[in-house]
């Protein structure tokens, strides 16, 4: 009797005797055979079609388009198994050698059996080959994820130095300029260089801020998340905003309340100064007056929706697609807080997600000439729980706290 959700095996054998021995084997155990083929080409045909659970193969076979035997068909049909459909792999072979298993391993082949097959080597084989196939899926993984990591880190490095280029340029202009004319300059000349210094080093700082948390970020393990005091933690944002050119002439509305929910405090304000900066910088309209809108509202699922709402010529359609991606930072999308590539690393850590919408939808609270105007962005965070609790590090990632003031001053 087969039992519920039994290991579905495509066995793979030119000689028909032993190819129907492994297949009434596989049945005694309990497995499903799905398919049987004769040849290396047959096998990768129906692996691609039945998608079996393990391929049980011989390794000696007939090649098909030679019509000679091949001792090592078993291997190549297996490697050509691995790059187009990647599926465990047991071999049958009627002899052992080191030089077999380490032949065997390069290309992903889970196990190898020695003819003649008996049914607890051949269960035992494929329980191994089922997990060294979970183990190599995992770690192929990792790899993929270690190379996009460092190329976006490269990238950025890149990007980094570039767009130093300016802002150390204009401090040391305004520097020499203060230098040479200090004593002549009036008092409010004095003042708007010495604020052009401060706005460009903030700059540089925060460049170096995005660099350090994006190098860091992997390493993060285990984050404490906590009930947030939304009110307070907008306050703060705030505050490191107030050097910020343009920032004391805008009125932004922010809720009386807001709905409970739970995160990284540090890094929830980090969000917010950069979903701010950006909607100062990029978000307001030509004339005044100034506005933004912050708002929040809790969800079906269990989530609350924050979002900043600007009034200003919105984004093409092009761009949005690639706003929270390494792509976009130090661009048009890329204020005084970190990049929107990093909000979205650091919400989707806590549990969330982010978004834009633009134009932005009614919130209630536009004018008729504002309505179709403006853009909103906004990033969820769970609502809170009856005890504080700690969300796991993705797997292969150590457990190391991290908090982005700390790491910006070390």
């Amino acid at each position: 009797m087969i039992p519920e959700n039994p290991i579905r095996a495509l066995v793979v054998d030119d000689e028909a005797i032993p190819n129907s021995l492994v297949q009434l084997q596989l049945e005694q155990i309990g497995y499903e055979v799905v398919g049987s083929a004769y040849d290396g080409i047959e096998a990768l045909k129906l692996t691609q079609t039945l998608h079996p659970d393990v391929v049980v193969m011989d390794l000696r076979m007939m090649d098909p388009q030679t019509g000679q035997e091949d001792r090592i068909a078993g291997l190549k049909a297996a490697a050509a198994i691995q790059k187009s459909c990647p599926t465990p792999v047991v071999v049958v072979t009627a002899y052992e050698s080191s030089e077999l298993v380490q032949q065997a391993s390069s290309i992903g082949v889970g196990a190898y059996l020695v003819k003649p097959t008996r049914e607890k080597d051949l269960e035992r084989a494929i329980t191994i080959a089922l997990a060294r196939f979970r183990d190599f899926k995992e770690l192929r993984r990792l790899h993929t994820e270690l190379e996009n990591y460092n190329t976006e880190l490269d990238a950025f490095a890149g990007a980094v130095a570039q767009g130093l280029k300016k802002p150390l340029k204009s401090i040391v202009e305004h520097a020499e300029s203060l230098l040479k004319k200090q004593r002549t300059y009036p008092r409010e000349v004095v003042l708007e260089q010495v604020r052009a210094i401060n706005r460009e080093s903030y700059t540089i700082l925060n460049m170096s801020k995005e660099l350090l948390l994006l190098a860091r970020l992997r390493r993060v393990g285990d984050i404490e998340i906590h009930p947030l005091d939304m009110s307070d933690i907008i306050k703060n944002a705030r505050t490191r905003l107030q050097g910020l050119k343009h920032f004391q002439m805008i009125e932004i509305t922010v809720p009386t309340t807001w709905p409970h929910a739970e995160g990284h405090g540090t890094w929830v304000e980090e969000i917010w100064v950069s979903l701010l900066s950006n909607a100062v910088k990029y978000g307001l309209p030509s004339q005044p007056p100034f506005r933004i809108v912050i708002g929040a509202e809790a969800q079906s699922n269990n989530t609350v929706r924050f979002w900043i709402r600007d009034f200003g010529p919105g984004i093409p359609q092009a761009l949005q697609e690639t706003l929270f991606t390494p792509r976009a930072r130090l661009t048009q999308v890329q204020g005084e807080g970190i990049g929107l590539h990093l909000v979205r690393h650091l919400v989707e850590r806590m549990g969330g997600e982010v978004g834009v919408i633009s134009p932005a939808p009614d919130t209630g609270s536009e004018t008729t000439e504002e309505a179709s105007a403006g853009s909103l962005f906004f990033f969820t965070l769970p609502e809170p729980v009856t005890s504080y609790h700690s969300y796991p590090a993705p797997p292969g990632i150590s457990a190391a706290a991290i908090d982005v003031r700390h790491a910006t001053e070390e």
